[in-house]
């Protein structure tokens, strides 16, 4: 229902500041991005104009960009809607040949504001030539409270006179604000586009100026281009670090962004007279795929959404990568990264180091690198040293190093491959994330130093927020240096002039003298690798977190934990050092818990703490948890202490607490009731004496990192802070070549359970062969048959009942005591006189053997129905 224009008398219109225009035009924060919405209307199904250039001008000294079609042209009507906003009737024009882009009636107000203050267009058509001008700066002299928009119309006839209806209110704005001073000048620019019977020309003035009064846009470097150097900060001291391979060419030059701005180019675009030739990216691609995707909200709808996936040939592409999205032919994103391509914004190296609440756990984070497999470090050295007059926080470890890639992966984030060497020993390690998260939890920036023997090479690598903030980057940049032999310590040419630059810039060191003696100070080892922290963190009241003043051979962390040292963090960090003999068995997925009283001789936390150590991988993940009944209001559990290794449970990625799946429940669970099976038994003298531990002391060997029991008389604290194995006088465990003694009562719990194994073999070889003699027996024969392992309970039980229905009938079993009293059923040979054997009536082979069966009932049943309640228990 149409409304009556009657009806609306009275009612207020609402109206567009003139401020609006800026205000719309800085959707634009790319200059690319509003030149190809002006090029959107002339590929449009209502312009359809075949050709569209694209240059810079200069019109009464004044420069101006210039856009010049050859398509349909507007009347007077058509360009009033085009310098008003929100007037689109492109709908009318579409077909599934050549849809339309534009659909709001915004794009050449924001495109062109956004380029320029000012704009004036020339439009001709057969018959009649329009010439309008959209100008902040008329609006703002005037000072208009809506956008006033002059209009001039002309013939196209050979005088061309000016339409009755145009007065000079619209001439005079147009010559006072615009390049132009007569209006010869304006009917000149309508007769330059003879060329093209119809057509549009835009010309831009009052360009947009970056702050320091220079251009946005650059005319000046490429005769045959137009640049965009503000967006990757030419005019920043900063952005010369940043690698042009990360900058697309598309986002400095305007003739490679026109050249892939359609997916199937239907005009011709020109950028400084020159044409550009167009790319079809998809078939600029090598091992190609193509899908076809539907979803489901297009279920009643025939289209259906076309991807094309290759591998780049061009060398500009090779180190730029992503998805190119496209909507109705036009480019609406470039190299997108999508799912696994994402990169990391330099904010996120700040919110993943949180996940470290206490400064010690960071500290960890980088010993867990060198203690890993695949460094092999046997020694690490924390301090604290000045450089330059900088506090900083030093790792030193003599590991095997790393190469460029290697040191480039531990920079970045998610790459960890220390697994491939879990038939050594496992690694700690899983995530990829340990270094980041540490090191920027303790300082700002992070730089390291590190030597391998493999590549014969010393590499630099720089991690830093600071570098990053000023930078104002998006993505994590890695300054990384590259020197080639370890003698002459000459540079390599993969990393320029620019990565020293930034080093020496965000580091404490000034000079490249200062970064090679580094490696001078690490001749101690062939190999290894140094960890400088920087910008320590610091507290409220802008202290330094770490207390490295209170104790020289100390660092303490006195806020959060009141003084408590790293000494008393380190000493238990590592359950046994390196040869575990319980990874040996990698496919067994037990638990070995260790339960014990507190010494009275015990120092520290331990004198009056209790709780249980929980390890992963031999790395320490909670100290003193509290389990079960040391959670309650009494005396239960007190002074207990516990050792678990739960290889079987899956760390945070910060390695401070296990994941609260099933699994951590369950074996919270157990600990509980192994705990309490150890309280009563320590109060219960018969099942005590069975639960004690064999007490002796242990010491580690400085060399080979093994544990040795100690001789009767001999106590820890009288030996030497560094003894070997070779001190082991009086024992059979004194050479470093010998594997680690086993644990007492370790052993006897496996020798056990090698004793109940083949006690089980041995009782089901008998049931076998008993089942069998039933079978015989009853003339039913059949060759006996292996039964699946699962049934062996359900097995047990039925042959325990029927031995024990042959038992009722004898008064007494027959054994070595007995087997001469005469039974029931049972006689004397005559014949063996001088044989005390008894005999059963029927069959001599038969009896026989079943007396001998008979010898090992009353035990095998016992232990057949125990197992058997133990499986349904």
């Amino acid at each position: 229902m149409a409304f009556n224009q009657d009806s609306l008398s009275g009612i207020s219109l609402s109206k567009i500041n003139p401020n609006y225009l800026h205000a719309n035009s800085t959707s634009h924060v790319w200059a690319f991005g509003a030149i190809a919405e002006l090029i959107d209307n002339a590929y449009d199904p209502d312009v359809k104009a075949s050709h569209i250039s694209i240059d810079k001008i200069d019109i009464n000294k004044i420069p101006c960009l210039v856009f010049v079609d050859n398509g349909a042209g507007m009347n007077r009507e058509q360009l009033l809607k085009m310098l008003s906003l929100g007037c689109c009737d492109k709908e009318k024009y579409d077909s599934p040949k050549h849809k339309p882009i534009g659909k709001y009636g915004n794009g050449f107000k924001s495109g062109s504001m956004r380029l320029g203050k000012d704009v004036i267009i020339f439009t001709r058509r057969i018959e009649k030539a329009c010439v309008g001008l959209l100008s902040q700066t008329y609006l703002k002299a005037i000072d208009a409270d809506s956008v006033i928009v002059p209009i001039l119309e002309y013939s196209t006839s050979a005088k061309m006179p000016r339409s009755k209806d145009i007065t000079e209110n619209n001439l005079q704005p147009i010559l006072k604000y615009s390049p132009f001073k007569s209006e010869n000048e304006l009917k000149n620019q309508i007769d330059n586009m003879k060329d093209s019977i119809t057509g549009t020309k835009i010309i831009i003035y009052n360009l947009s100026r970056l702050e320091d009064g220079t251009e946005e846009l650059d005319f000046q470097s490429d005769p045959e281009d137009i640049l965009c150097p503000e967006s990757y900060m030419k005019n920043d001291t900063n952005a010369d670090f940043r690698p042009v391979e990360h900058v697309p060419e598309y986002k400095k030059s305007l003739r490679a962004f026109c050249s892939i701005l359609y997916l199937c180019p239907k005009m011709k675009i020109s950028v400084r007279k020159v044409l550009v030739k167009s790319k079809y990216v998809s078939k600029m691609l090598k091992k190609t795929a193509q899908f076809m995707y539907k979803p489901q909200w297009l279920k009643h709808n025939k289209k259906s959404i076309k991807i094309v996936l290759g591998l780049s040939c061009e060398r500009d592409w090779n180190n730029n990568y992503g998805f190119f999205l496209y909507y109705k032919n036009r480019m609406i994103k470039a190299y997108e990264k999508i799912g696994c391509q994402k990169q990391i914004h330099p904010k996120y190296l700040f919110s993943n180091s949180t996940s470290h609440t206490w400064a010690f756990s960071a500290v960890a984070e980088l010993i867990d690198n060198a203690y890993d497999p695949d460094v092999g470090a046997s020694h690490i050295n924390i301090d604290k040293i000045v450089i330059n007059e900088e506090t900083c926080l030093l790792f030193v470890d003599n590991g095997s190093g790393m190469n460029k890639e290697q040191l480039k992966k531990m920079l970045s984030f998610g790459y960890c491959d220390k697994d491939k060497n879990k038939d050594y020993y496992m690694p700690i390690g899983r995530y990829g994330n340990g270094f980041k998260s540490g090191s920027m939890r303790l300082g700002n920036d992070a730089i390291v130093f590190t030597k391998s023997r493999g590549s014969g090479s010393a590499c630099v690598g720089l991690l830093s927020q600071t570098f990053l903030k000023t930078l104002e980057a998006d993505l994590v940049y890695l300054p990384m240096l590259e020197y080639l032999t370890l003698e002459k310590m000459s540079r390599s040419c993969d990393f320029g002039d620019n990565n020293l630059d930034v080093i020496l810039r965000y580091s404490p060191f000034k000079t490249e003298k200062e970064l090679k003696n580094q490696f001078d100070n690490m001749k101690d080892s062939r190999t290894g690798t140094m960890i400088i922290i920087y910008n320590l963190s610091r507290l409220k009241d802008g202290t330094e977190e770490l207390d490295f003043n209170s104790d020289p051979e100390d660092i303490l962390c006195p806020e959060s934990y009141m003084k408590e040292d790293t000494d008393e963090y380190f000493n238990p960090l590592e359950n046994v050092p390196r040869y575990k003999k319980s990874l040996k068995n990698k496919n067994e997925k037990s638990i070995t818990i260790v339960l014990g009283m507190v010494c009275e001789d015990c120092e520290g936390d331990f004198k009056d703490n209790c709780g249980f150590f929980l390890y992963n991988r031999n790395r320490l993940i909670k100290a003193f948890e509290k389990i079960g009944c040391q959670k309650q209001a009494n005396e239960k559990g007190v002074g207990v202490i516990g050792v678990a290794e739960l290889d079987i449970l899956t760390p945070t990625h910060n390695k401070q607490d296990f994941c609260p799946d099933r699994r951590y429940n369950t074996v919270m669970n157990v600990l509980s009731m192994k705990l309490l099976e150890y309280w009563s038994g320590q109060h219960d003298d018969d099942v005590g004496e069975a639960i004690k531990r064999y007490k002796k002391p242990w010491v580690q060997c400085h060399q080979c990192f093994q544990w040795r029991s100690l001789p009767s008389g001999i106590y820890p604290k009288s030996l030497p802070d560094e003894w070997f194995c070779h001190m082991n006088n009086g024992s059979y465990y004194n050479r470093c070549e010998i594997e680690e003694e086993p644990d007492i009562e370790m052993a006897n719990k496996k020798r056990e359970k090698r004793n109940l194994r083949s006690l089980n073999k041995k009782k089901y070889s008998e049931s076998l062969e008993l089942e069998a003699f039933n079978e015989r027996d009853s003339e039913e024969t059949s060759p006996p048959t292996k039964q699946p392992i699962r049934k062996v309970a359900k097995r047990n039980l039925k042959s325990s009942k029927a031995k024990l229905n042959c038992l009722k009938q004898f008064p007494c079993v027959p054994t070595s005591s007995n087997v001469k009293q005469p039974l029931p059923g049972c006689s004397r040979d005559p014949d063996s006189s001088d044989s005390d054997e008894t005999v059963l009536h029927g069959s001599p082979s038969k009896e026989l053997h079943k007396r001998n069966l008979f010898k090992a009932l009353a035990t095998d049943i016992y232990h057949s129905s125990y197992e058997t309640l133990l499986f349904q228990a």
